[in-house]
């Protein structure tokens, strides 16, 4: 029978009907024919993928153990490195204080007047806090303190044996020291001519040591910058970096170094070049604080010029 023909005609909608059937199933096919292809070469792709970034795993893991075994081996290079310098540091700090005890002078004595002795200090001299800050250092310097209260520049330097004078010599218990450092502060009372005369003084002073270029000249504090400026021009062509200013080293970091804060008259007597009240005991002399300030300055350029 043939299911095509109806009435013994075609039957054309059981064609078409079976047609789509087909067609419906050709494309089903097709579709999973597809779908099928797809997955092939996705789960290729995806193969590929991995066996990549397995590759590039293995290509970071060996740069990995490379750079960590590179910065192993720098760490070790650096810590022997380290070790090295920190044995030669040890020996150039051994060096060094070899030199600075070559350097260093075998003591240092101070000429002056009353301000070198400490008067109005209540026992605090410049020279005595010298000794304290040298030996903070670690160093074995002693310090003679040779200042006599009110005696004028010429009679220091006949004291010290530099000048003929009528006033006293040099004590014999003071003329061992001829191998010491001069610190020289002499002049605020007077005994002199004129600027010339009163570094012709110090010269004389400085003259009778073996180590004529190793000595300190202290310039005055009694008076203002423009009082004060013959004789600081003098020092300063005469002695070079071996003259301290006092008077500027005071004033601009006296009351800082010993922890004051600076009045009224303070400031204005700092402005004028003038000592700060505070660290005055009377007109002329400086109480415990200024005598501190003092010590520091003259151990300051003692580290400046090399002499520890």
């Amino acid at each position: 029978m043939n299911i095509f023909k109806k009435y013994g005609r075609y039957d054309t909608n059981r064609i078409l009907m079976l047609l789509s059937i087909v067609l419906a199933i050709g494309l089903v096919a097709l579709l999973k024919i597809t779908h099928y292809q797809q997955d092939v070469k996705a789960q290729t792709l995806m193969a590929e993928y991995d066996k990549k970034c397995a590759e590039q795993r293995k290509i970071e893991d060996e740069a990995w153990q490379q750079l960590n075994y590179k910065l192993l081996r720098f760490e070790r290079e650096t810590n022997a490195a380290s070790l090295q310098l920190e044995k030669q540091q040890i020996r150039l700090d051994e060096i060094l204080k070899q030199l600075s005890a070559a350097a260093s002078p075998p003591g240092i004595i101070c000429w002056g007047d009353g301000l070198t002795e400490g008067v109005g200090g209540d026992g605090t001299t410049y020279p005595g806090v010298l000794q304290e800050l040298i030996e903070g250092n670690g160093l074995d310097i002693p310090v003679i303190n040779a200042g006599v209260l009110g005696e004028k520049a010429i009679t220091i330097a006949g004291r010290a044996g530099a000048i003929p004078t009528d006033a006293e010599s040099m004590p014999s218990s003071l003329s061992m020291y001829r191998d010491y450092m001069p610190v020289i502060y002499i002049g605020e009372n007077g005994g002199y001519q004129d600027a010339d005369d009163l570094v012709a003084q110090i010269n004389a002073i400085i003259g009778t040591y073996g180590n004529q270029e190793q000595y300190l000249v202290l310039g005055f504090t009694i008076g203002s910058a423009s009082s004060s400026a013959g004789i600081e021009s003098a020092f300063l062509e005469a002695f070079g970096d071996h003259y301290i200013n006092l008077r500027e080293f005071i004033g601009a970091n006296g009351m800082q170094l010993v922890g004051l804060e600076a009045t009224a008259d303070d400031e204005k007597a700092i402005e004028s070049g003038a000592m700060p009240p505070s660290l005055l005991y009377d007109r002329l002399h400086f109480n415990s604080y200024g005598y501190t300030v003092m010590g520091h300055a003259v151990y300051e350029r003692m580290g400046i010029l090399g002499y520890y």
